[in-house]
């Protein structure tokens, strides 16, 4: 639905949904995903660089 959103407004975007469970980038909760948080980070950082840098 929210990609389908983007699209009808002719928006660009890209939109994931991680495998893991509320709470998961953080390293110092008790649902941590170290492989998926190192992914989202990874993509986050990525992004901050070609709108800001």
């Amino acid at each position: 639905m929210l990609k389908q959103s983007f699209a009808d407004a002719n928006l660009a975007a890209e939109i994931e949904v991680y495998p893991a469970g509320n709470g998961w980038c953080p390293p110092d909760t008790r649902v941590h995903n170290p492989e998926q948080a190192e992914k989202a980070w990874g993509r986050m950082l990525a992004l901050f660089e070609r709108a800001l840098g």
